[in-house]
């Protein structure tokens, strides 16, 4: 459902307060008591009075002009470039039909527009797993504690938006070109998975590839008969996905960075029935006592060991495998084929763009750029998402930079001490794909734990 936001100011009090004598549940959660006169209606108008915020009220109304969701913001507060929501508040019958995704992505348009780049909201119920879903879905991260500026009613949540515009010199030249449009809103991403046009990409590439990633065949095959999987990249779970549909008593865990991109993956999880098998965790190995000891077979695919830019880096990785795998046990790592490491010195500053869907009003458009140095054998690689709707454009750009790790290299750091063995090198096949003799093939790697090193 498509939501029309707009101010609402006087006019528009009776609608107000019929929305807001819904409340129960918000003010049974923050004081225990449900609502009585005038409560949450006077908690909305005052919200939060501080000296220099531009404070707005804005309604989120149906096609039919019915006020679905209310949101009170606070410009330019605590500082002149963040902005505070005060209430963010949805019907309770129009939950779930997105009316709160659009109302905070419509926030972070008012902030672009107001050159604000930290969003915060405080006061979400602890005990309130909706809002917290839906907030860890959009980017959102939650502070470790509770509020005490607030009355320790809640937790406070914040985001943070890196603008991305036409002037930004570290994007691509056709990347800049297309935010330089009029009415294009930008806003560069720290994150990839940290913006909803991520999600379109994602489901446009699973079906444009079968749903299926060139190093997934030969993981499929060589896991077969374990009964415990660890991978770290979990990414939004898309061998996750494979392994436990493939293999119907595998245990697997997950660790990623990055909490928006397990956000989706515990949703895939819990969409196919998977939740009671899988463990999905957001840390960095390195930062934290997270591990998974004693699994039959850990991996790290979809080469993103390339990720581990240093070999101070990877030698955290390989020390963490070697501390989880088993004697006996199996290492897979997915890595660009030695022969393939050549064709990216053809990728200077070379761009290409894609078109996404094939409704007029409606086009998300994907531009990305590889720039590779050969010198140092970096990937620069930027994917910017660029969505035409009816009435705006907006636009979405991630960059992530790897260092292109070779077989052989690979090879090297999981052997030299003895305590891992190579046993096969698998290159990758998709007789499903037509398209995967055009991409740039990984090559799987296959190590054997040595028992007593």
């Amino acid at each position: 459902m498509s939501w029309m936001f707009r101010e609402v100011g006087p006019e528009e009090g009776p609608a107000i307060e019929s929305l807001l004598a819904t409340a129960d549940d918000y003010m049974i959660m923050t004081t225990g008591l449900p609502a009585a006169g005038g409560d949450t209606q006077g908690q909305f108008y005052e919200g939060l009075q501080y000296p220099g915020a531009e404070k707005r009220f804005i309604g989120a109304f149906s096609q039919s002009g019915k006020l679905g969701a209310l949101i009170d913001l606070l410009l330019h507060f605590p500082e002149q470039e963040a902005l505070a929501i005060a209430l963010l508040y949805v019907h309770p019958s129009q939950r779930g039909k997105g009316a709160g995704r659009q109302a905070l992505k419509h926030v972070e348009e008012i902030a672009l527009d107001s050159g604000v780049n930290q969003l915060r909201i405080d006061n979400v119920p602890s005990g309130d797993p909706i809002a917290s879903h839906l907030l860890s879905s959009c980017g959102w991260w939650p502070l470790t504690r509770e509020n005490p500026d607030q009355g320790g009613l809640g937790i406070s949540w914040h985001k943070k938006l890196i603008q991305g515009t036409a002037g930004d010199d570290s994007l691509p030249p056709m990347v800049r070109h297309f935010l330089a449009q009029p009415g294009v809103r930008a806003r560069k991403i720290a994150r990839y998975y940290e913006d909803e046009l991520c999600d379109a990409y994602e489901a446009h590439q699973e079906a444009k590839f079968a749903g299926e990633r060139l190093d997934t065949p030969a993981i499929l095959e060589e896991i077969e008969g374990a009964s415990t999987v660890y991978e770290i990249g979990a990414g939004s779970g898309q061998l996750m996905r494979d392994l436990l549909t493939r293999y119907p008593t595998m245990e697997y865990r997950g660790i990623d960075v990055s909490k928006p991109a397990l956000a989706r993956a515990k949703n895939r999880a819990r969409k196919l029935g998977f939740e009671s098998r899988a463990e999905l965790i957001q840390a960095d190995f390195r930062n934290s006592e997270v591990g998974s000891h004693g699994v039959d077979v850990a991996l790290i695919a979809g080469c993103a060991i390339n990720r581990f830019t240093g070999a101070e880096d990877l030698d955290a990785l390989i020390n963490h495998f070697a501390s989880c795998v088993e004697a006996n046990g199996r290492l897979l790592v997915s890595v660009v084929d030695d022969t393939a490491v050549e064709q990216f010195d053809q990728l200077r500053d070379g761009s290409a763009l894609e078109c996404l869907t094939n409704d007029p009003a409606n086009t998300l458009v994907a531009i990305k750029s590889n720039e590779y140095n050969p010198e140092s054998r970096t990937l620069c690689r930027t994917i910017c998402f660029i969505q035409t709707e009816q009435t705006h454009v907006v636009a979405a750009t991630a960059v992530v930079r790897e260092r292109v790790w070779t077989p052989n290299e690979i090879t090297e750091f999981l052997t030299r001490d003895g305590r891992f063995v190579l046993r096969k090198r698998i290159p990758a096949q998709s007789s499903r794909n037509p398209d995967a003799a055009s991409r740039l093939l990984p090559v799987t790697l296959v190590f054997e734990r040595c028992p007593g090193n």
